[in-house]
Order: C-alpha cells, then structure tokens, then sequence
C-alpha cells in the first residue's frame, strides 16, 4: 500500500508540472501581440483585468462609453492625447505610437472605430461599423503627455576660402538674414541657435566688402538642404520640428572693392 501510495503521489506531480508547461505554451501562444521584453506576468495580470495599455507595458487613464458608444476624453492643461487603445468584447485595438490626427480601425475592410484628434488636447472615440467584427466598446484608455514641439532651430556656420585672403576678412562678421533676424557670423565659427517654425527657411547672406561669393552650402543632416541659389546668395534649408540644422556657408573672399575713382 505504501509503495502504491507514493506511486500515485509521484504520477500526479508529474500530472500537475505537465499541465503547467502546456497551459504556460498556450498562454504564450494566444498572446495577442508578439513583444520583447514584456514580463509575461504582466501580460496574464492586464489580460485576466481587461487592461490594453498593460498589455504595452504603459499606463493611462479608463473611460466608460455614453450612450451610442462615442467617448470624449480631454487631457490635463498643457497635455495632449497621444495614445488610445479600444476594448471591444475580447479584442484591444491600439492607435499607433506618434499617430496624430484621426485614426480609422477596420475589420475586413469595413471601418469600425474612428479615433479623433490625435494629438490635440481632446480626443473623441466612436464606433461607425455595425458588422459582426465590429462589437460594442467596453471601455477605452488613453495615453497623455506633453505636445509634439513645432518648432526647431538653426545654426550658420561660416569658412573662408580664397588665395591670400585679405587683412579683416578671416576676422569679418559675414551679415546673414534669416526669418528677418540680422545674423553675423565669422570665419571658423557658428552662430547661436535661432528658432524657427518648422519648414523650409532661406539663409540670404548680405553684401560686404569681403565676399567674392557665396560659393557653396552644406547642411547636417546632409538631406536638409532644399537649394542654393548662387545668384541670389541664398541657401535654403529645411528645420525639423524638436531638432537642429547645421548649415555651413563656404565663401570665397577678395580684395575689398573700393570702387572706381
């Protein structure tokens, strides 16, 4: 009897570590989105809870539907929606990261679940298919934080070429105008930062007595200079929002013109 006993002992345990290994498997396997660096304990916590953005490893704010399933939601002064996750029946749909404006969920190729204003300060969530893949929202949550910056800024950077360039030109203050802002800017130096409004900006550089020419342009990052026109003594050169273009204006230098007697 006691040899049966520990027998039966045994052979559950061994029961009991087999189901384990096959419900952890299943569990891995039904996992809705393939992450890395996910703690699987969060993962079963967040779905057993009804939790999305857990499942992401982020945390947010939950809000019930009205009536006709539309959600407005509002962030707190100075903030911005960035991020919305829809639960409807089992299913979590996430915006994307760095969506702004309106995002359109679809199933099977009909719409569902418009999210607008991305973004923005207020969000609103409705839900605009009827069909069978299209279920009830739950709830959703939602992601704030500090707006995307609209702005970024510029640098002029100055070198001097030329044979023998003359006394004061290696020490000149070259005049640039950009955004209607005077810029002086020397030989072997940059200007400060200048900050502007992302886009396209023109870097016209003024007559003086030194400048042969604006001979030639560069940008860093190398893929922001939109044009030069020689010319006009311009460089055009795009600023990114929440970064800073490097432009460096190559001129060409001689002896100062008098003028004619």
């Amino acid at each position: 009897m006691k040899g049966y006993t520990m027998l039966h002992r045994t052979l559950g345990a061994l029961a009991l570590s087999a189901a384990g290994a096959f419900a952890a498997a299943c569990g891995d396997a039904v996992a809705p989105l393939a992450r890395t660096g996910l703690a699987q304990a969060n993962l079963a916590s967040a779905q057993k809870l009804g939790q999305c953005l857990l499942q992401l490893d982020l945390t947010g704010t939950k809000v019930e539907p009205i009536v006709g399933g539309n959600i407005t939601v509002t962030a707190p002064t100075g903030e911005v929606v960035n991020r919305v996750a829809i639960k409807a029946g089992t299913a979590c749909w996430f915006t994307p990261a760095s969506t702004s404006g309106t995002y359109t969920f679809s199933f099977n190729g009909a719409a569902c679940y418009v999210v607008a204003g991305l973004g923005n300060a207020t969000v609103t969530v409705a839900r605009i298919g009827d069909g069978p893949g299209c279920k009830d929202i739950s709830n959703i949550e939602y992601v704030t934080g500090p707006p995307a910056p609209t702005t970024g800024s510029l640098q002029i950077c100055v070198v001097v070429v030329g044979d023998n360039p003359p006394p004061g030109s290696l020490t000149f203050q070259f005049p640039f105008v950009v955004a209607g802002q005077q810029i002086p800017v020397a030989n072997g130096t940059c200007s400060n930062s200048i900050e502007l409004p992302e886009g396209a900006t023109v870097v016209s550089e003024q007559p003086n007595t030194f400048t042969i020419a604006l001979s030639s342009a560069v940008t860093a990052p190398i893929d922001r200079l939109v044009g030069f026109d020689f010319a006009a003594q311009t460089a055009t050169v795009t600023v990114v929002a929440g970064s800073t273009t490097v432009v460096t204006i190559t001129n060409l230098v001689g002896e100062p013109d008098h003028g004619q007697d």
